[in-house]
């Protein structure tokens, strides 16, 4: 059986995924999907903030499975990909699986940066408020998913690769990657 050509890549919050995502797609000459764009643009119809609409998705779980839907049909009808999502390893069980891990104060810093110096929806004063955004996400997120679908996603079992993104650019992540996901498909 010939394997999906689709990378899914998850992991910590500010970890440089999404940076990541575009570079190995310009590189393998891939498309991207971002089920982020799905979720950030539905916290803005709902007029919420990322932390208030996760707490409101948890009451709410019918918001999730349709976001879960929309990616898993895209994905079912699409090969060629690099998808930045939490559940896109999930979904598309031939994907090469792939999670980005950063430091919590590393990522609170990135977060807290680009809140300022970005259009985002969440701005952070401080680096203790963003540190506590992303735990509260997180454990939002995990919660949720485990709920839902009975999976953690912080278990890195589920990956065929995990990289430490705190001390690495996102061009040597991107190199990691592409090396790791051309020995797979030899595989």
């Amino acid at each position: 059986m010939k394997k999906r050509k689709i990378i899914a890549i998850t992991g910590n919050i500010a970890s440089g995924k999404s940076k990541v995502v575009r570079k190995i797609a310009n590189r393998l000459g891939m498309g991207t999907y971002f089920a982020s764009k799905n979720f950030r643009k539905l916290s803005r119809d709902y007029n919420m903030d990322l932390a208030t609409f996760n707490e409101y998705i948890e009451c709410n779980p019918e918001i999730d499975r349709a976001i879960d839907k929309t990616m898993a049909d895209y994905l079912n009808n699409n090969d060629n990909l690099v998808v930045d999502s939490r559940l896109a390893w999930f979904f598309e069980k031939d994907a090469f699986k792939v999670f980005i891990t950063v430091n919590l104060n590393v990522a609170a810093l990135r977060l807290a940066k680009d809140s300022k110096n970005r259009n985002v929806e969440d701005k952070y004063d401080s680096i203790d408020e963003a540190k506590n955004a992303i735990i509260k996400r997180q454990r939002y997120e995990r919660d949720r998913y485990k709920k839902e679908y009975g999976i953690d996603i912080l278990d890195y079992s589920n990956y065929d690769l995990v990289i430490d993104s705190t001390n690495l650019s996102s061009d040597d992540i991107s190199n990691m990657i592409i090396e790791q996901y051309n020995d797979w498909l030899k595989n």
